[in-house]
C-alpha cells in the first residue's frame, strides 16, 4: 500500500494479549501464545476525510464499499481487517494467537502497514 497522504491527529494503539486455551478455566491463558492488535484512531479527521481514507483501505484489501470487517489468511493465522462505519476514522488489524517469537516481527510489520497509510 502506498500513496496515503500523511495522516495527523490519527493514533496508533498496540495491544496484545494472552491467548485461551482447550482448557483456560483450569489451566489459565496460554503462556506461549499472544493475540495482537493495531488500532488507528482519529476523532478529529472531518468525517470526509475519515471516510474517504477508510474507503480506500477497503479497496486496497479487496473489501467490498461498506464491509466492516475481512478474514484473510489460513485459518491458523485469523489475520482481520476491521473498518467500522461510525464517521470518525477507525481501522483495527489483529492477528490472533500467534507464538510469542512472532510478535516482534509482525508488530513491526503492522508499523510499517500503518506507515504506508499516512499514520506516522
Amino acid at each position: 500500500m502506498s500513496g496515503f497522504a500523511p495522516l495527523t491527529g490519527v493514533t496508533r494503539d498496540f495491544t496484545e494479549w494472552p491467548c485461551d486455551r482447550i482448557n483456560d478455566l483450569i489451566l489459565g491463558p496460554d503462556p506461549d501464545a499472544a493475540d495482537l492488535h493495531l488500532k488507528l484512531e482519529s476523532r478529529t479527521l472531518p468525517e470526509g476525510e475519515a471516510g474517504a481514507v477508510e474507503a480506500r483501505l477497503r479497496q486496497a484489501a479487496g473489501m467490498d464499499p461498506g464491509q466492516y470487517l475481512q478474514r484473510y489468511g489460513p485459518d491458523d493465522l485469523d489475520f482481520e481487517v476491521d473498518i467500522p462505519e461510525d464517521g470518525d476514522l477507525y481501522v483495527e488489524f489483529s492477528i490472533g494467537c500467534i507464538g510469542d517469537d512472532a510478535v516482534l516481527g509482525l508488530r513491526d510489520d503492522l508499523g510499517k502497514l500503518a506507515s504506508a497509510m499516512g499514520v506516522p
